[in-house]
């Protein structure tokens, strides 16, 4: 079945109930049901609200500008109108153009699931100025190790009529101009077999950078029980230096793996370049 009810006009805003109850000759105390809802009032809005960060690219150890700007659309800013800001950061991946074929950052295999990894909301609160607008400096402190990351920054705006609006933004912060891309043929080799992997020093742009110095470092991981729970730990790091260029090959012995124990894959860190 299917009804309509008309709201009286002087109905309270807020929740309100419904109950519905069975009758007839399988009357039961089971056949009654209770309905909330919600009685709200459109108000038109009287302004429109944006969020915009200042131009990238942003890099660790700089500082990126949040906006928040408030217009009424009968023209004209909202001045002195109460700002809040809650701002976040969240770890990413980077991949630079026409690179897809590589693994920059942290390589998540299938098997597992990816942790959230994130900073709390922090908090902020100011006025608009006399053309409706407030900026907030956001200073991008490094992280370890580092990792590009996102920075999700919501704000609020309240007028003289206690109405309420919100608008959000977001953008990358790089840990270095420069990313290390690798790539393996295979993910699974035997015991004895040679690692293959191809390295590359890649821009921002995906332009490959040359000559440059880069650490790689392959890892034993193996599973230990520790303080009541199961963890992994490296065993027999190997590292070696080697020279970008267009994706060079690598080989790397293998350390000795006994029964049942593998190699996940090879650990590189980002370059530690940063912008001039």
């Amino acid at each position: 079945m299917a009804s309509s009810v008309k709201l009286p006009p002087t109905a309270n805003l807020g929740w309100a109930t419904v109950t519905l109850n069975a009758t007839g000759p399988f009357q039961h105390d089971d056949l009654d049901h209770t309905h909330r809802f919600q009685i709200q009032e459109f108000r038109r809005p009287e302004f429109e609200l944006t969020a915009t960060a200042s131009e990238g690219p942003h890099f660790v150890g700089g500082h990126a500008e949040l906006t928040a700007q408030a217009r009424y659309y009968t023209g004209g800013g909202l001045p002195n109108a109460e700002v809040k800001w809650q701002v976040n950061y969240q770890t990413a991946n980077f991949t630079p153009p026409n690179r897809g074929d590589f693994t920059f950052g942290k390589w998540i295999p299938w098997w597992e699931s990816p942790a959230y990894d994130g900073g709390d909301w922090q908090e902020f609160n100011g006025r608009t100025d006399s053309s409706g607008a407030h900026r907030l400096r956001v200073e991008l402190d490094a992280l370890n190790p580092p990792q590009p990351v996102v920075v999700t920054a919501m704000t609020r705006v309240e007028d003289v009529n206690r109405q309420e609006l919100s608008a959000a933004t977001e953008f990358l912060v790089h840990p270095a101009t420069l990313y290390v891309g690798l790539r393996s043929p295979r993910l699974f080799v035997q015991q004895g077999e040679p690692l293959v992997v191809e390295t590359i020093a890649s821009d921002l742009d995906g332009k490959l950078i040359p000559e440059r110095e880069l650490v790689l470092r392959a890892a034993f991981l193996e599973w230990t029980y520790e303080d009541g729970e199961w963890r992994e730990k490296e065993a027999e790091a190997q590292s070696c230096t080697v020279k970008s260029a267009n994706a060079p090959d690598l080989f790397i012995n293998l350390p000795e793996v006994g029964a049942g124990g593998a190699v996940r894959g090879v650990i590189a860190p980002l370059l530690a370049e940063q912008p001039s």
